[in-house]
């Protein structure tokens, strides 16, 4: 099972609810000695699937005993990506914990002239792919400090098609890259 992160957006759990994924400030230095700064919002086209790194009974106990141990994240992710509609690219890694959600760019200062057009109107195109480049996938890693706790690792799939809130998909050739319950639990 699959989410995205309009249903993080809409947990039932006030204490889970993390209206704030994907959201990120991006500042970008200009050429010209001025910042470039604006408000993100990436992986709305994403599927996410949430997992740990920890593997202690406290958080079995927290997310219930319904769960498995993915022992090969890369390839288990490349098996899952062969059934999502419209896939676009794909990513991994763990969480970072934040108290804001603040991105500076790293790199060169951009050209105002690159993402504004002469009449000094934005150029949409030059400004969203100078922002994807620099945003997209670490916003989706980014989490609240407050959730910290779960020690979170996502794989999280990006797709040019509609989204679900919830995908399920019957992927028999990941199970390989997986182990049985109760090999979790030290």
């Amino acid at each position: 099972m699959l989410s995205s992160l309009a249903r993080f957006h809409r947990h039932p759990d006030e204490k889970s609810l993390d209206y704030e994924e994907g959201r990120a400030v991006y500042f970008h230095r200009t050429a010209e000695g001025g910042t470039f700064v604006c408000h993100t919002l990436f992986g709305t086209n994403a599927y996410v699937l949430s997992t740990s790194l920890r593997t202690d009974s406290e958080l079995q106990d927290k997310f219930g005993s319904s769960y498995i141990r993915i022992n090969e994240t890369t390839r288990f992710a490349v098996a899952v990506s062969n059934h999502i509609p419209g896939l676009l690219a794909g990513f991994e890694g763990a969480c970072h914990y934040v108290s804001n959600r603040s991105i500076e760019a790293e790199g060169p200062p951009i050209e105002v002239s690159k993402v504004f057009k002469a009449d000094g109107a934005p150029d949409t195109d030059g400004l969203q792919k100078l922002i994807a480049a620099n945003v997209q996938e670490r916003s989706c890693f980014m989490k609240n400090r407050r959730f910290a706790v779960e020690s979170e690792y996502r794989l999280i799939w990006l797709t040019s098609k509609p989204l679900q809130e919830l995908l399920i998909l019957k992927v028999p050739e990941a199970i390989q890259f997986c182990a049985r319950p109760g090999s979790l639990v030290e």
